[in-house]
């Protein structure tokens, strides 16, 4: 009876529950002609290896623990360097030689290291400058490493595992989560103005009406 109760309330009001939905979807519409349109980021993933030969270390030993160890090691110099404002001064100055100026202030620059294998995290707004910047990256640390780190010889044995790939980021998930909540508000809303409508509504539209207010039907007329 409960569920034929709230039906009837649905049937009866439903335009109280379409109307703040038509208002949403309204919203939604034109907030998404007037927003401005997002500026999309792009990323770029590069891993890396870097030791020293054998023949280099001190004590010209060789064992095959002190060669992983220094790699670690010259891979955790690395990726420490790629986080300071030299390594993207030297990345800027390469791209200049090119003709390209970048904003160094949108260029994103993380690192993180597993054992001897070092990762270089980029993202930049525009994906063929990044291409670019990726590239002149790669050039500082294969190249300019030795002037900063003078201990890993004269040519440090860095060597580059991946191919560039520029991947787009997707959009925020703010942005996409936010429509699916305001219809669901929206609905929500029209909804919660069906029940109060039903609850200040004294008309008494059949048999149910009229009982609940504690008054027994006699009789009723067929609607034909």
């Amino acid at each position: 009876m409960e569920l034929m109760a709230y039906g009837r309330v649905l049937v009866r009001w439903w335009f109280l529950i379409v109307i703040p939905v038509a208002l949403g979807v309204g919203a939604v519409i034109y907030r998404e002609r007037q927003a401005a349109p997002t500026s999309t980021s792009y990323s770029t993933v590069i891993r890396f290896s870097a030791a020293q030969t054998a023949r280099e270390m001190t004590g010209e030993r060789g064992e095959l623990q002190d060669v992983w160890l220094a790699s670690e090691l010259s891979v955790k110099a690395l990726i420490t360097w790629v986080q300071t404002s030299t390594f993207k001064d030297q990345v800027a100055a390469r791209l200049a030689e090119d003709g390209l100026t970048v904003n160094l202030n949108a260029l994103g620059v993380a690192s993180d290291h597993e054992r001897s294998v070092g990762q270089i995290f980029l993202s930049y707004p525009d994906g063929a400058d990044l291409a670019q910047i990726a590239a002149a990256a790669l050039e500082v640390l294969q190249q300019d490493s030795a002037a900063y780190f003078p201990q890993l010889g004269e040519t440090p044995s860095v060597t580059i595992l991946d191919d560039i790939q520029i991947t787009a980021a997707p959009p925020p998930i703010a942005s996409r989560v936010e429509p699916i909540l305001l219809m669901g508000v929206a609905g929500l809303g029209g909804l919660a103005l069906a029940i109060l409508a039903a609850t200040l509504d004294r008309t008494l539209y059949n048999r149910d009406d009229v009982e609940r207010l504690g008054l027994r039907v006699i009789a009723s007329v067929p609607r034909d």
